[in-house]
C-alpha cells in the first residue's frame, strides 16, 4: 500500500512522492482489509502505554524495587477504567484530547554521608535535607500530526493542550525547616495554517518565619510559523522568548546563561545574575535535495542573550548577541540519524576568548512543553 508523502519530496529511487508501506503475514485466510485492520489494533495497546506512562507515572517509578512498583501498577490498573469512561472525549477527538484531574506526591532524601565536616563554612552550604512535596494538576492535552518542527523526513506528533498545576511542599535540614508553595500555567494550542503557539508561567518560593524568601518567576512564549511553499522549497519560522529572576534571594546561587534549560547556544559562557532574558528567531528552508539518503535544510537564526544583577532589569543587563548558519543533514539509515555543521557569531567572547565558533553537532530539539502528569518538584533556579 502506499500514501501520498506530507512533504512532497520526490524519492530517487521511485520517481514519485509517495510513502510505501508493507505487512509481512502467515494468514493466507483474511483479506488484505481484514489483515491491516488486525494489525491497527496495536494503537490500543500503545494508547494504553500511553495513559500508564503519562496518567499514572510509570515513566517516573516510585521504586527501584519490583515488589513495590507492582503495588502502584495495581492501583493504576484499577483506576483505568474510571479514566477511560470518565473522558470518552480524549478517542472521539481527531487531536486525541484527554483531560485528566491528579493528585500527586513525592518525598525525596538527599544525603551527603562523605561531606566533609566543614562543608556549612563554604559559600554554597551542602547539607542533607528532606523534601515532602504534593502536587494538584489538571491536564487537558492532546496531538496533531505534523512535519518539519522537531526535524524533517518523518511525521510527527505535536502536543497541545492546557496544564495548571499547584505545588506545595516541606523541606527540612540542620539549617531549618520552611514550607514551599508554587504554581506552574502552560498552554499550547494549533491556530491556522499548521501554526503552534505556547506559553508558560511558573513561580515558586519558601516561607520560613512569615516571610516569602528564595522565590523564582519564570515566563516564556514560543511560536512556530506554518509551512510555506515556494517553488519545491519547504520554510518554517520558529520564534522564542523567556525570562526568568529570584524574588527576595538569600540562599547562594544565581543564574546562569549556560543553563542547560536555557538556550543552548551560550554552553561556552560563564556569566550569571538574578535575572536572565533570552529570545531567538529562527528559520529553516527543508530543500527537496535527496542524495544517497541523505536530505538537507538550510537554516539561520539570531538570538541575544540578557543577564542582570539584583535590583536592575534584565533588559539593562549585559547583553550577548549571536548570529549564526547551517546545513541540517539527515539520513535515518545512520545511528546519528540527523546532525548539522553550523557557523556562530558571537558579540562577546567567549571563555576561550572566540567570537567565531565552527560546530558539528546533533541538532537542537524544539523545546515544546509536554502537556503529562508528572512528579511534583519545585521550581529550579539555575
Amino acid at each position: 500500500m502506499r500514501e501520498k508523502s506530507g512533504d512532497n519530496q520526490i524519492d530517487m529511487f521511485t520517481g514519485d512522492t509517495f510513502t510505501y508501506r508493507s505487512l509481512l503475514t502467515n494468514d493466507d485466510q483474511s483479506t488484505e482489509k481484514e489483515v491491516i485492520e488486525y494489525y491497527n489494533q496495536r494503537g490500543g495497546s500503545e494508547k494504553l502505554f500511553d495513559v500508564m506512562n503519562n496518567d499514572f507515572g510509570w515513566m517516573h517509578l516510585p521504586c527501584s524495587l519490583m515488589k513495590i512498583t507492582k503495588r502502584g501498577q495495581k492501583r493504576g490498573q484499577i483506576c483505568y477504567p474510571f479514566i477511560c469512561c470518565g473522558f470518552k472525549d480524549r478517542l472521539k477527538s481527531p487531536s486525541g484530547v484527554r483531560s485528566v484531574f491528579a493528585l500527586t506526591g513525592r518525598y525525596y532524601n538527599i544525603n551527603y554521608q562523605h561531606s566533609s565536616p566543614l562543608v556549612l563554612e563554604t559559600a554554597s552550604p551542602t547539607v542533607t535535607l528532606n523534601r515532602y512535596i504534593a502536587g494538584l494538576t489538571l491536564v487537558k492535552s492532546g496531538y496533531y500530526r505534523s512535519n518539519m518542527i522537531y526535524s524533517f523526513g518523518k511525521t510527527e506528533d505535536i502536543p497541545t493542550g492546557n496544564l495548571a498545576r499547584l505545588i506545595t511542599g516541606f523541606e527540612t535540614s540542620i539549617l531549618g525547616s520552611r514550607y514551599y508553595t508554587g504554581i506552574k500555567l502552560l498552554s499550547g494550542e494549533k491556530i491556522n495554517r499548521d501554526r503552534f503557539i505556547y506559553s508558560w508561567f511558573e513561580s515558586g518560593g519558601y516561607w520560613s518565619e512569615g516571610r516569602f524568601n528564595d522565590g523564582i518567576i519564570s515566563l516564556g512564549f514560543d511560536y512556530i510559523s506554518g509551512l510555506y511553499q515556494f517553488g519545491s522549497h519547504r520554510l518554517r519560522s520558529f520564534i522564542s522568548l523567556s525570562y526568568k529572576a529570584g524574588i527576595n534571594r538569600i540562599s547562594v546561587g544565581e543564574l546562569k546563561v549556560n543553563s542547560t534549560e536555557f538556550l543552548k547556544t551560550y554552553r561556552h559562557f560563564r556569566e550569571q545574575g538574578h535575572q536572565r532574558f533570552g529570545i531567538r528567531a529562527e528559520t529553516v528552508i527543508f530543500t527537496p535535495y535527496y542524495l544517497l539518503g541523505f536530505r538537507f535544510a538550510a537554516y539561520s537564526f539570531i538570538e541575544a542573550a540578557m543577564i542582570a544583577p539584583p535590583g536592575k532589569f534584565a533588559l539593562s543587563g549585559y547583553v550577548y548577541p549571536a548570529l549564526g548558519l547551517g546545513l541540517r543533514i539527515r539520513n535515518e539509515n545512520l545511528v546519528f540519524s540527523t546532525f548539522q555543521l553550523g557557523l556562530t557569531w558571537y558579540g562577546r567572547p567567549d571563555i576561550k576568548g572566540r567570537y567565531l565558533m565552527f560546530e558539528f553537532t546533533d541538532i537542537p530539539q524544539v523545546g515544546l512543553e509536554k502537556f503529562s502528569i508528572g512528579a511534583p518538584e519545585f521550581t529550579v533556579y539555575q
